[in-house]
């Protein structure tokens, strides 16, 4: 989350001469206003604007409908309607309380992800019966704060697996744990880490460091990974699966199968 304050510029003394829209922000997921022991916060499930324009006050906009010109620049009136009607926004918004001292953000950190991404169930009625074995992965202990981010296949003997941190420094410190069940329920061979797309070996990534115009270094610089790339095969110890993930961290790998 972004820290801000009323009537406020992190850089620059602002001109407010329009207060309300000068404090207004998008808000994606959160907003918050917190004092030395209480905090308050409203979790939306769609991006809309926000502020808090009185203390101890938040507030969301749901929607605008305006049936005059603000005379802001657009030349008419923000009416959009349908069927002879304004149009309805509707929408969730999750009210959390929580004291300071419980590092509250952590837990409204878990409420976000089950609200963007609940669990969807599919259904449909099958034409035909179908033999092809799918493998089952049981839940595997890891930490809330640890998301799966993806499974999916990735050529025919190949799958690809996308951890992340979902929680910031303020909120969480690293977590580490072990990929071995998963692998084995995967029915791995081999697994290897990559970057983000799934397209490189992290351990062969070189990447050109470009540099600021002025700049006196006259070598080239390479971006290259910050730890030592998970790379292991079926026949290896447990431990050599072990992993860590730092804060809003995402690391993937391709866990290669018979």
């Amino acid at each position: 989350m972004l820290r801000r304050e009323r009537n406020k510029r992190e850089y620059f003394k602002p001109n407010m001469t329009e207060a309300v829209s000068g404090n207004y922000y998008p808000v994606t997921a959160r907003i918050a206003i917190e004092d030395a022991t209480k905090r308050i916060a409203l979790l939306n499930d769609r991006a809309q604007g926000g502020s808090s324009l009185k203390d101890g006050a938040l507030e969301l906009m749901l929607h605008r409908r305006l049936l005059r010109d603000d005379a802001f620049g657009v030349g008419e009136a923000l009416n959009e309607t349908a069927f002879g009607q304004g149009l309805v926004a509707r929408g969730k918004v999750y009210l959390v309380l929580g004291k300071v001292k419980d590092a509250p953000s952590r837990y409204e950190r878990v409420e976000q992800q089950q609200i963007h991404l609940p669990f969807w169930k599919f259904f449909s009625i099958a034409s035909r019966a179908s033999n092809v074995k799918v493998p089952k992965v049981s839940a595997f202990d890891v930490a809330q704060n640890v998301h799966l981010l993806t499974l999916e296949p990735f050529g025919t003997k190949e799958r690809l697996l996308r951890l992340e941190h979902i929680m910031d420094k303020t909120e969480s410190a690293s977590v580490t744990f072990n990929l071995r069940r998963i692998f084995d329920q995967l029915g791995g061979e081999e697994i290897r880490e990559t970057t983000l797309d799934g397209s490189l070996s992290l351990s062969e990534m070189s990447r050109f460091k470009f540099q600021p115009e002025g700049s006196k270094i006259r070598k080239p610089e390479y971006y290259k990974s910050s730890h030592t790339p998970l790379s292991a095969k079926k026949k290896d110890s447990t431990s050599k699966f072990s992993i860590v993930l730092n804060p809003m961290q995402i690391r993937t790998f391709i866990i290669k199968w018979k």
